[in-house]
């Protein structure tokens, strides 16, 4: 019994080794390398966003408009404004 326990087992290890990596599974907007396009809303600083600063994000369409939302959203958290 313990024989086909570590055979199930090493069957289970080989087979999950053959997967693709979750990389190739993401599709291409996720691997973008534009953080705006990835829903940088949605990330971490979800948690750090007002309900209005979401709802502006969202409602922006440009992506430079993104870019300057993001940069204004950190500038105002910054605790030493001097520092670049």
């Amino acid at each position: 019994m313990a024989r086909s326990g570590r055979f199930i087992v090493a069957l289970a290890i080989v087979c999950l080794a053959a997967l693709p990596s979750f990389s190739t599974l993401r599709p291409d907007w996720m691997t973008a390398g534009n953080v705006a396009e990835r829903g940088w809303a949605r990330g971490p600083v979800w948690y750090l966003m007002t309900h209005v600063e979401y709802a502006a994000y969202r409602r922006l369409t440009g992506e430079a408009e993104r870019q300057r939302f993001i940069r204004r959203f950190w500038d105002l958290r910054d605790p030493l404004p001097q520092t670049p």
